[in-house]
Order: C-alpha cells, then structure tokens, then sequence
C-alpha cells in the first residue's frame, strides 16, 4: 500500500477528483527525461492490469500492468529500448494543494518500438 495522508483519502473518495499525471523515463545510457501533463497528447494514456491465472489473488502467480502513452516529445524512440517510465499521479487535496499518491514503473519492451 502507498503511504499517502488522510486528506489524501478523503479526495480519493469523492465522486469527482480532480489529478494529473507526470514522471521521467530514464534510458539504459542513464539520460533522463521529464515529462508532465502538457506533454501527454489529451486522451492517449491508459493504464491496464491484469492476474495471470484466474481472477483471485494466489500467492506464486504473475500480475501485470502495461501502460500506453503517447508524448509530444523529439526523444529518439531508439534510446528508449529497456527504458524505465517511472509515472505518478497527482490528486488535489481539500485544502488546494496537490499530493503524489502513485509511483509505478514501467519497462520498455523492445517489441514496442517501431523500426
């Protein structure tokens, strides 16, 4: 469980929340780029999950997540193979100000890079 505050919880209960998405990947060659919600084209991110095996959580199985995403951005798609999306998700709280609530990374599989 992520270590997040009570006021935190309260937002996250609401019918309505209002968040946004940031985070960096970081290529194998150690170069890191920073990314925010500016730089997300509006509607092209997605994160799904899913428990390989049966639809209950069993110790010894395989959970997964993939996570889609298109940046405006001039990276080389080529130096991303193997990289790591480290995203966070950022909730605004009753009192105004915005607290990260996620951090999740995610590896760039070489079969998801066109060439």
């Amino acid at each position: 469980m992520y270590a997040v505050s009570d006021e935190f919880l309260e937002a996250v209960q609401e019918n309505t929340r209002t968040y946004y998405w940031a985070g960096t990947i970081t290529t194998t060659a150690g170069k890191v780029y920073s990314f925010d919600y500016s730089d997300i084209v509006k509607d092209s991110g997605c994160i799904s999950s899913q428990c390989c095996g049966s639809t209950e959580i069993e110790l010894g199985t395989v959970y997964s997540s993939e996570l889609g995403i298109t940046l405006y951005s001039e990276v080389d798609r080529y130096t991303l193979e193997d990289a790591i999306i480290e995203i966070s998700c950022f909730l605004l709280l009753p009192n105004g100000s915005y607290e990260e609530g996620l951090v999740v990374p995610f590896l760039i599989l070489s079969h998801g890079i066109r060439r």
